[in-house]
């Protein structure tokens, strides 16, 4: 993406300067402010380089750190700060903005720091700070959001595909874990390493809640923000306060590692749209001492929706460690849950030697595979599940899973 400005100069010639162009990766990561001549008197005449030349100006480029929502915090840009400290020296990035923001995107006073000067920030979206003052209005391609309010100006263009939520509704009031980007409905799956029993070796105590599709704890949470009418996906992992039984007070987080593995795949084959994606998240006991392995959970997946039948196929593979278990679901427009697999408890976790035995290195052996097809109604919402020639309802789906034995192995 490149802003410019139109205007006449004083040869009255027609110009168009490059104001701002976008640096883009993945995604968008950052802008480069350079102003250049893009064209000039009917000539295209970009001014940044000629033949066997270059040039380079440092500090017009500003680079994104963000969170793993896309709320961009800091912004550094691409001139180093020269130091020297006892004799040696070193260098430090130079940051032009710093914003922390409230969970539904307001500012957070008095931890801020130049932030006018760099246009995005909540969201990954645009800020209008002209409309209610810095960094309190965003715009996006389908809304335009106010972050004190948690709400939208304007209504949701598919607010009818969601008769539950507010039409002003942001992320469904859920802006810790989902993201809104261009204000379509996701499909989330929710990939969790956990255990489902009290306690385990080393003293540490399981999760002790069997397996489930509610608001529960883990050890790693991973969800896919999936959407059958987007060609972009996000991914964001967590993690459940991990403690030990001895000292209930000595609560720490994980911080997981998360990424897609290969491609992004959308096919079009008649009425189905096939995606195909993978990932890759781990996390390692933060009460243990530095090194300790990860839990790996590598996920592949293959959705065909059609729209005409009223079906999603979901098929795929989980894969890693599964210690001490493994669950995935994914979840409709309106926040029901449907299982897609879960790992069968995995040996020796009940044994002090049981991590060191099943967690060393990148694992990728067999947890779960999957083969299912979701029926939806017009809305897309989940009304049943066929496996093979068996058809099931929601409820009676999500008991095979619910209903698996939790105790610790021998």
């Amino acid at each position: 993406m490149c802003r410019y400005v139109k205007y006449t100069n004083t040869t009255s010639q027609l110009m168009y300067v490059a104001q701002e162009h976008s640096i883009y990766g993945s995604s968008r990561v950052g802008v480069d402010n350079r102003k250049d001549t893009l064209y000039m008197g009917a000539v295209y005449t970009p001014t940044w380089g000629g033949v066997g030349t270059s040039r380079r100006a440092l500090g017009l480029k500003s680079f994104e750190l963000a969170n793993h929502l896309g709320n961009i915090l800091v912004t550094i840009s691409d001139k180093p700060i020269y130091n020297v400290s006892s004799g040696t020296i070193y260098f430090q990035p130079e940051i032009t903005s710093i914003s922390d923001y409230y969970p539904f995107g307001a500012p957070i006073q008095g931890r801020s720091y130049s932030s006018s000067e760099y246009r995005f920030g909540f969201n990954t979206q645009e800020k209008t700070d002209e409309i209610s003052g810095t960094g309190n209005h965003f715009t996006a391609q389908f809304w335009e959001y106010d972050g004190r309010l948690g709400q939208r100006w304007n209504v949701d263009p598919l607010a009818h595909k969601m008769p539950f939520a507010s039409p002003y509704n942001y992320c469904l009031n859920n802006p810790i874990n989902m993201v809104d980007p261009d204000g379509r409905i996701p499909y989330p799956i929710t990939i969790r390493g956990f255990a489902p029993f009290k306690e385990f070796g080393f003293g540490f105590h399981g999760d002790g809640r069997g397996y489930s599709t509610g608001n529960v704890s883990a050890r790693v949470h991973q969800k896919i923000n999936f959407d059958t009418d987007k060609t972009t996906m996000t991914t964001t992992a967590w993690s459940s306060p991990t403690w030990k039984t001895s000292d209930p007070s000595n609560k720490k987080t994980a911080i997981p590692s998360v990424n897609f593995t290969g491609d992004f795949t959308i096919k079009q084959n008649g009425d189905n749209k096939t995606f195909g994606f993978g990932s890759h998240v781990a996390a390692a006991n933060p009460l243990t001492p530095p090194g300790t392995p990860n839990i790996d959970i590598f996920s592949n997946f293959s959705i065909t929706e059609n729209k005409k039948a009223g079906t999603l196929s979901i098929s795929g593979s989980l894969r890693g460690d599964n210690f001490p278990s493994t669950e995935a679901f994914i979840t409709d427009p309106a926040g029901k849950n449907l299982f897609i697999g879960i790992g069968q408890i995995a040996a020796g976790v009940d044994k002090d030697w049981g991590p060191l035995k099943e967690l060393p290195f990148e694992n990728t052996r067999p947890i779960t595979s999957f083969n299912l097809t979701v029926t939806t109604d017009k809305n897309g919402n989940f009304t049943g599940v066929q496996q093979g020639k068996t058809t099931y309802t929601l409820d009676a789906w999500n008991k095979l899973f619910t209903s698996k034995p939790t105790q610790k192995t021998k």
